[in-house]
């Protein structure tokens, strides 16, 4: 029997065909708008999105390090403009190595953190250092420009290395002073 018209050109196996390639522009159009929703959402680090930093905002200054091994105490320099930042609210994030201390100079602040007594030295992967909170002295709207030098550690066996590299910051918070 022949069919006629559009029902002639329509064969199981050409509409089998049809029916796949319509199945996979949809889901290539799925997929488009499923990663166009990504991008216009929100970046996981929230200080990305401010639009301006005015005097009395803070900011959180979070230092990773790629590895710790051993790591007894440690010491860095974090460079940034005293002129525009106040530092404050400087904590460890290790609990291993609680004792932490800074020391302001001109341009930058001395940070270190040791345990005592007789410990083992803490160990890890993608480690999270400490936190140091910046506050805008001023309104000029930029963010810090901080710079990790000068990175020194020590192990429970008292062995020392200095200039380790890997450090790094992020800028993981902020908030208004009320």
């Amino acid at each position: 029997m022949r069919h006629k018209g559009l029902f002639r050109w329509i064969t199981p196996l050409r509409f089998g065909i049809t029916l796949c390639c319509f199945g996979v522009c949809v889901a290539a159009a799925l997929l488009f708008v499923k990663s166009s929703t990504e991008m216009i959402s929100a970046p996981e680090t929230p200080i990305a999105a401010a639009p301006v930093i005015a005097k009395g905002y803070d900011v959180t200054v979070r230092i990773n390090a790629p590895k710790a091994d051993d790591l007894y105490g440690y010491q860095f320099r974090l460079e940034y403009d005293s002129a525009s930042f106040a530092a404050s609210k400087l904590k460890s994030l290790i609990g291993e190595i609680p004792t932490i201390f800074k020391k302001e100079f001109d341009g930058y602040i001395l940070i270190g953190a040791t345990m005592t007594g007789d410990s083992p030295g803490y160990s890890a992967s993608d480690t999270q250092i400490c936190e140091l909170n910046l506050t805008a002295l001023t309104d000029d709207g930029k963010l810090p420009e901080v710079n990790i030098t000068s990175v020194s550690v020590v192990s429970a066996e008292l062995d020392y290395t200095e200039d380790i590299n890997g450090w790094v910051y992020e800028l993981i918070s902020d908030t208004r002073n009320g």
